[in-house]
């Protein structure tokens, strides 16, 4: 390395006490995936037209929804919403942009959310679904 802006990188290194070497294996990427799951999580995102959650229209104006986490966490989190309107609530066959979503109950295994939309019917079946990848919720309990 000749200069200071050389990087030099190391990966899947073992260092182990004694004159024999165990074999060295990584977890699966399922056990990793399970293990970042059991403090971050993302609902919705990952495809167009990802499926979020699924409720019923209370009244015109407003929808309660619920869904379950993919494991349990590690604790309650902070739930961060992307601007409620990049996300679609469907109901009797309309799309409606929420103006305003919050929490109703959070917890270790699953979220209920309220949302404020315009144009609902009361009884109704509905589900919030993010439209592009790029609009999700994000679930934190690393804190």
């Amino acid at each position: 390395l000749d200069h200071t802006s050389n990087e030099f990188y190391l990966s899947q290194v073992s260092l182990t006490l004694g004159s024999t070497a165990p074999t060295f294996s990584s977890p699966s990427i399922a056990t990793v995936k399970s293990q970042v799951d059991y403090y971050v999580q993302v609902l919705g995102g990952l495809v167009g037209n990802d499926m979020i959650a699924v409720g019923q229209v209370n009244s015109a104006t407003t929808a309660f929804l619920i869904t379950n986490y993919s494991r349990e966490m590690r604790k309650t989190r902070t739930v961060t919403y992307p601007t409620s309107t990049t996300l679609n609530i469907r109901n009797g066959g309309a799309n409606d942009a929420p103006s305003a979503i919050s929490n109703d109950v959070v917890n270790k295994i699953s979220i209920s959310m309220n949302a404020t939309i315009a144009g609902g019917t009361a009884g109704h079946a509905c589900f919030m679904y993010s439209p592009s990848t790029a609009n999700y919720i994000l679930l934190d309990a690393r804190h």
